[in-house]
């Protein structure tokens, strides 16, 4: 199947999910049509290269912030033997990291997942199927996930399986030995390290966002047409684990438009005081080919590719997101000058 086919297969059993939920009628599968443009063009203008404000505070996080340092202590090279670390291609884990965190999806020939510490503090309360210990299936995939605490922090190690039909299913089994063997190994690692979140400042963004305020301050008709919207995602299954966990713990804020007659979708991300991971080799390798430009005087990058378009903008303090699917980049760019007048401090 190629990537058009699995693309439309994927969205259509979204789109089914998504009705079923919401009680609406008329979704069928297809591909996304452009939206018209109802929004004055805005020409980018082009910027340097992006750099980070010398006065921006940098989060202290486990292992240097660098995942392959955790890799590559003893106790997880004995547990799961040389892992490659993955390479994100969105950006929650620049919220954990703020708040003093560190998420690490990786590859080994033992399993493949994540593995994700956060300062304890954050954590108390928090009330998630794959912070308990099991095996539990996540839309066509299935997370087996194990914590455990070292130090000040928190960790989970989670495995994702796909469905073998020449296998069992590992829905409902018990936690593979690997897991809880790389569960415990971190615990030791990450016991003496140390953690130190960005502090808020004046210019940080309160969550949670308000969502109804800021469709009006947007206007989210001018991008999705006059027909019904919906303040959701057309997606399957719950989202990424770095999205579950960044919502969880409140590092991050999102809103989310669609309609389902053109399956158009509009929504925005923001990452409070984030702006450290702006030079970050991570931020701009998890977007497609990027460029560079300028968006309400501010450094933004913009990437875009027949499924999505993505704005990612810093406003010196935190990171501004905004998605588009089905609308036209440069009406996209002017949604986010509208964002950034309502949610960023000059």
């Amino acid at each position: 199947m190629d990537r058009a086919a699995a693309y439309r297969h994927r969205l259509a059993a979204a789109c089914v999910a998504l009705l079923l939920g919401l009680s609406v009628s008329g979704c069928a599968p297809a591909a996304s049509p452009e939206a018209e443009s109802t929004v004055p063009p805005v020409t980018p203008t082009t910027s340097a290269s992006p750099t980070a404000d010398p006065a921006v505070t940098i989060p202290v996080a486990p292992f240097g912030g660098d995942c392959d340092v955790l890799f590559q202590e003893d106790g997880v090279l004995a547990a799961i033997g040389p892992a490659e670390q993955r390479t994100p291609t969105e950006r929650w884990w620049v919220g954990l990291q703020t708040a003093g965190g560190l998420s690490c999806g990786f590859s080994a020939d033992a399993v493949g997942g994540s593995v994700v510490v956060l300062p304890s503090a954050l954590t108390g309360s928090l009330s998630i199927d794959e912070s308990e210990p099991g095996c539990r299936r996540a839309y066509d995939e299935v997370w087996c996930s194990d914590t455990r605490t070292g130090g000040d922090f928190w960790v989970l190690a989670l495995g994702v399986y796909g469905d073998n039909p020449s296998a069992p299913s590992m829905e409902g089994a018990p936690v593979p030995e690997v897991l809880t063997e790389l569960a415990d190994a971190v615990a030791v690692a990450v016991s003496d390290e140390t953690a130190t979140p960005v502090t808020p400042s004046a210019t940080t963004v309160a969550l949670p966002l308000d969502c109804a305020d800021l469709a009006d301050e947007i206007d989210v008709p001018s991008l999705l047409g006059d027909g019904k919207i919906f303040p959701t995602r057309i997606e399957e299954g719950g989202g990424p684990l770095d999205r579950i966990l960044a919502e969880a713990v409140a590092v991050s804020g999102r809103c989310d438009w669609a309609e389902l007659e053109d399956f158009r979708e509009v929504g925005l991300v923001v990452y409070p005081d984030a702006a450290w991971a702006w030079s970050e080799p991570e931020l701009s390798e998890s977007l497609e080919a990027p460029e560079a430009l300028a968006v309400s005087g501010f450094d933004a990058q913009v990437s875009g590719n027949e499924y999505r378009t993505v704005v990612l903008v810093s406003d010196g303090t935190n990171l501004v997101e905004v998605i588009g699917h089905g609308i036209e980049t440069d009406d996209l760019i002017a949604a986010t000058e509208r964002v950034l007048a309502a949610v960023s401090t000059p």
